[in-house]
């Protein structure tokens, strides 16, 4: 198995549900041991999605769409959940881009520049994580 390049859609539902078609558990059950022979350095791998994903879950619990109970997870609620946050993870930036392309690795990038702030709106950033 090979992790994927995903976006941070396509992350929020592997993180949270997996992929049971394929035999893939939620990624949040992951450890760097089971990941060490397939995934070059798998620590950072790990630790740069719980990152993300913690991001993720400050900006749901906001808007009260965090499931709390992570066997409640289903893709169409990990969806609905990310459709209400997306927006706070549109950073500015100088390059036209679409957002819904962006890797989840880039998003990340720009959450550490702005030192774990999200977007409040189009024009402002807050909210630092904890």
């Amino acid at each position: 198995y090979k992790i994927p390049d995903m976006t941070l859609s396509q992350l929020i539902t592997m993180w949270l549900c997996g992929d049971q078609a394929r035999g893939v558990p939620p990624y949040r059950l992951l450890k760097t041991v089971h990941l060490k022979s397939i995934v070059p350095r798998a620590k950072l791998v790990l630790y740069n999605m719980r990152y993300m994903m913690s991001a993720v879950e400050s900006a749901a619990v906001e808007v009260g769409a965090w499931e709390y109970d992570p066997k409640s997870w289903t893709k169409p609620k990990a969806m609905a959940m990310y459709n209400k946050i997306q927006h706070r993870f549109k950073f500015r930036s100088k390059n036209k881009t679409r957002f819904h392309e962006l890797s989840w690795r880039s998003i990340k990038n720009q959450l550490y520049k702005n030192k774990g702030k999200l977007v409040v709106d189009d024009n402002d950033i807050f909210t630092t994580l904890a």
